[in-house]
């Protein structure tokens, strides 16, 4: 048998996690859905008309990652504590099995359950806020940009999130929020430091891998101007670049996660 995924022990697995959890996740789903409704049903009231397709995807991809990071950062709560953390590593099951059963349902099946809900919220709640005959402009998450939108910043911060979960025993969430406020400042700061040792100027504002802004004064007859300049790659290798960088750290991130999951010892 294979030590490392065999998939009727995999199945197994999985059948387990669901029966243990389901309730409590169908809780969760329905507070979602609850605040969700709430803020949707607050907004178009406010609104006095329909949501643009550009406000729904604004409120989509918001509550996708504020729940789907919160739900994400408690996937191996179990292991905090010793009699569920035994129960778990002991399970005759391999690391990369209960690996995949955390990546599934805090990725795949979390987007997909969330999707449903948001649909079920925003169609009546589009279609009630239209005058009769309107029309509905219903956000396409399919849609090409949308999409890639949805899939690259929602990855990232799950694969964040998944790590931060593993690695923290305790209040994954925030202390995952705070590490990662703290290295994107740093990055940040050493970018800016980097770009002007290369030109030799001061730059007022830069950003890894996309663009960087400067001020040089000219002095001229009526006197000293100051010109700004914007240096950055061109849309669609600045889109392109960015995503390859943020798929190369997702990857780095879940595993860097499956290594510290296999280093859990009872």
């Amino acid at each position: 048998m294979n030590n490392v995924f065999n998939i009727s022990r995999f199945a197994n697995l999985f059948k387990k996690h669901t029966t243990e959890h389901y309730k409590g996740y169908l809780m969760s789903l329905a507070v979602l859905m609850g605040i969700l409704l709430a803020f949707c049903s607050f907004f178009a009231y406010v609104a006095k008309s329909a949501m643009t397709a550009e406000a729904q995807f604004g409120i989509y991809i918001v509550f996708m990652l504020v729940a789907g990071t919160i739900f994400t950062s408690g996937v191996f709560s179990d292991l905090s504590e010793t009699k569920k953390a035994i129960a778990t590593l002991t399970l005759p099951a391999s690391h990369f099995e209960k690996f995949v059963v955390k990546w599934l349902y805090s990725y795949l099946v979390f987007g997909v359950l969330y999707t449903c809900i948001f649909y079920t919220v925003m169609i009546p709640i589009s279609s009630a806020a239209v005058e009769q005959g309107g029309h509905v402009a219903l956000l396409n998450i399919f849609r090409a940009d949308n999409l890639s939108d949805i899939f690259i910043s929602y990855t990232l911060a799950h694969a964040i999130t998944f790590l931060g979960a593993i690695i923290f025993k305790k209040m994954h969430f925030i202390k995952t929020g705070f590490v990662m406020m703290g290295i994107f400042i740093v990055i940040v700061t050493a970018n800016k430091w980097i770009m002007e040792g290369l030109i030799g100027r001061k730059i007022s504002g830069a950003f890894p891998f996309i663009n960087f802004n400067f001020t040089e004064d000219t002095r001229t007859v009526l006197g000293n101007t100051s010109t700004n300049y914007n240096i950055a790659l061109h849309n669609s290798s600045s889109t392109i670049s960015g995503h390859v960088l943020v798929i190369a750290i997702t990857l780095l991130f879940w595993a860097a996660a499956y290594s510290r999951l296999k280093e859990k010892q009872v």
